[in-house]
């Protein structure tokens, strides 16, 4: 669910500066920066939006304004230099460094920000996701609260609910690692199961790093649940088995998982992983589901009934609306089915006709920002009405 938006992000202000003797000397700009929202986004769990935020980005830009105003409207000896400009650089700079996992530097331009302003909620609440996404939960818990304190949101309570039901379970995890994964599992007796499952994770990485042509930054946190604590955690529908939301959740101790299944599952979750880090978590949900059945399925075929059976009816979902579908696992169970088998075909067309790596190119686009229609225009030079044309024609015939 996926960080940053960067819409206002600088507008030009001049003002007048004085001399000691009140003496009009020059003009001097300054570089008024609107703070940008971070989030992990496209359906991932109990993350921010940007409606959550407006309230907070509106505020800090306001007391921005009015420290600046009231700075060139002071007499030289009584105006104290703006420093939400600064604070503003600084968090906007983590903000970035944290779009690309470099959570080190993230932390410290935040530490360096809240300097200049220690009341920005959402520099507490990002050292929140850093801690979170760290597995440190008290500390992302701490942060979280200094942020609510300051500005009470939504977004930010559920993340502090969310916390208070996994400490319980987080400290009765264990704890295997790799260079690429932390694995988080429950109890010297599903030690084997826990190794398993990590060898599994590593021979998908290997695999997709030569598809994705990508390696990853940090570390990445794998949860094993019982099912009823993945549904309490997670709030997903029933049907849901893994979650990537930062983390990846896979609801593992159920004897119905055979091993095949259980590889493409992971499989699955571990797109998601290179998809939401390459396009910096901005990827819509058509393509974050479309690249993890086309990874899932080839370790695990995929049963393409619903599609193959919307075809033979004429009843395929359009294009246009499957790639401005943000949340699919709220619809019912058929329609999200249909979305996914019919994103993942979309997807493999894309691949074979045009490669992976405009594939690739696809999901840097949406990482700097791009909107579907423009982005998908920029890299195969076909509208959408183009490719929709031309795809449907290779599965109706």
């Amino acid at each position: 669910m996926s960080l940053a938006s960067d819409n206002d992000r600088l507008i030009m202000k001049e003002s007048v500066s004085k001399d000691p003797q009140g003496l009009v000397t020059g003009k001097v700009c300054f570089i008024v920066l609107g703070f940008a929202v971070f989030f992990l986004g496209n359906g991932f769990n109990g993350l921010a939006t940007d409606d959550d935020k407006k309230a907070v980005i509106k505020e800090l830009n306001e007391r921005q304004q009015t420290e600046i105003e009231r700075f060139v409207s002071s007499a030289p000896e009584r105006a104290n230099l703006p420093m939400m400009p600064i604070a503003a650089e600084l968090y906007n700079e983590a903000v970035s460094y944290f779009q690309h996992h470099d959570y080190e530097l993230a932390k410290k331009s935040l530490k360096e920000s809240m300097r200049y302003d220690k009341r920005n909620p959402l520099a507490y609440e990002l050292l929140g996701e850093i801690e979170y996404l760290k597995n440190r939960l008290k500390g992302a818990k701490r942060y979280y609260r200094q942020a609510y304190l300051i500005h009470p949101t939504k977004s930010v309570k559920e993340k502090i609910e969310k916390i208070n039901k996994e400490v319980p379970l987080d400290v009765r995890f264990s704890t295997m690692s790799t260079k690429n994964f932390i694995l988080k599992y429950q109890g010297e007796k599903k030690l084997g199961n826990a190794q398993g499952i990590l060898d599994l994770l590593e021979q998908n990485y290997e695999m997709q790093t030569k598809d994705f042509g990508y390696h990853f930054k940090q570390p990445v946190i794998v949860l094993l649940y019982d099912t009823d604590e993945f549904q309490k955690i997670t709030k997903s529908p029933f049907w849901v088995s893994g979650i990537y939301d930062g983390k990846i959740r896979l609801p593992v101790y159920e004897p119905a998982f055979g091993d095949a299944a259980l590889n493409g599952i992971i499989a699955h979750e571990m797109a998601h992983v290179f998809v939401s880090v390459m396009s910096q978590n901005k990827a819509p949900s058509w393509i974050h589901e479309g690249l993890a059945i086309y990874e899932e399925n080839k370790v695990s075929k995929k049963d393409l009934t619903l599609f193959e059976t919307a075809v033979e009816t004429n009843s395929l979902l359009p294009l246009e609306q499957i790639l401005h579908e943000s949340k699919p696992t709220d619809q019912d169970p058929l329609y999200a089915n249909l979305f996914y088998e019919e994103s993942f075909c979309f997807v493999e067309f894309l691949i074979k006709r045009f490669g992976m790596f405009k594939v690739e190119q696809l999901l840097s686009r949406y990482g700097k920002g791009g909107e579907s229609s423009e982005a998908m225009d920029q890299v195969f030079g076909k509208s959408i009405m183009e490719l929709e044309k031309e795809w449907r024609s290779t599965v109706i015939k």
